[in-house]
C-alpha cells in the first residue's frame, strides 16, 4: 500500500510537472505570437505613415503646380488691385479671362481643401492670405455678379465662395502680423480673432 501511495503521490508530481511544463511553454508561446504581431502592427502602422506622408507631399506638388499656372494671371489681378481697379476695368482692357482663371483655380482649391483632400496647413499658410487680399480688393465683388441668378447662378464658384468664408480671418493670425514665431494650432478658430 505504501507503495501504491508513493506510485500516486509520483504520479501526481508528474502530472503537475507536466502541466507546470504545458503552462510555461504556453505562456512563452503566446508571448512570442504578442511580440510578433506588435512587430506586424508596427510595421503595418509605420508603412501607413509613409504612404499617407507620401500623399501628402503628391498633394501639395499637385497644388503648387496648379497654383503656379496661374502666377502670370494673378500677376494682372494685382496690378489692377494695386491701381485700385476694379473687375469692370478689366473687362474694359481684355484681361478679365485672368481674373476667371485665378477665381476657376481657388475654385478648385476649395473643393479639395472642403473635401480634407488637401492639408489645411498648406491653404491656410500659403494661399489665405493672397485669397483674402485679391477677394477683398476685386474678386468678392466679381464673383457676387457672376453668381446673380441672371448671370451664371449661385453654384459658379460656389466653393470659392465658401472657401474664402472659411479663411477670411486666417491672415489676421499670420506670424507675419502678429509677430509671433507661429501659426495658432488652429488658425481658422474664430477664438483666435477675439483675442
Amino acid at each position: 500500500m505504501c507503495t501504491d501511495i508513493q506510485d500516486v503521490l509520483t504520479f501526481q508530481n508528474a502530472c503537475t510537472l507536466v502541466l507546470a511544463l504545458a503552462t510555461v511553454f504556453c505562456t512563452l508561446l503566446t508571448w512570442r505570437i504578442v511580440i510578433h504581431h506588435n512587430a506586424q502592427v508596427s510595421l503595418l502602422r509605420d508603412q501607413a505613415h509613409a504612404q499617407k506622408t507620401q500623399a501628402e507631399l503628391e498633394s501639395f506638388m499637385l497644388i503648387a503646380k496648379l497654383m503656379e499656372e496661374t502666377r502670370s494671371d494673378r500677376e494682372i489681378v494685382r496690378w489692377h488691385v494695386e491701381r485700385k481697379m476694379t473687375w469692370m476695368d478689366m473687362k474694359t482692357d481684355n484681361t478679365l479671362e485672368q481674373l476667371d482663371k485665378v477665381c476657376r483655380a481657388f475654385d478648385i482649391l476649395g473643393l479639395l481643401d472642403r473635401n480634407n483632400l488637401i492639408n489645411q496647413d498648406l491653404v491656410d499658410r500659403f494661399y489665405a492670405p493672397p485669397l483674402v487680399n485679391l477677394w477683398d480688393a476685386i474678386m468678392g465683388s466679381y464673383v457676387d455678379e457672376l453668381r446673380k441668378a441672371e448671370n451664371r447662378g449661385k453654384t459658379h464658384f460656389w466653393e470659392l465662395d465658401q472657401l474664402y468664408h472659411r479663411i477670411q480671418n486666417v491672415p489676421k493670425v499670420h506670424p507675419g502680423i502678429t509677430g509671433k514665431a507661429d501659426w495658432p494650432e488652429h488658425p481658422r478658430q474664430t477664438s483666435n480673432f477675439l483675442k
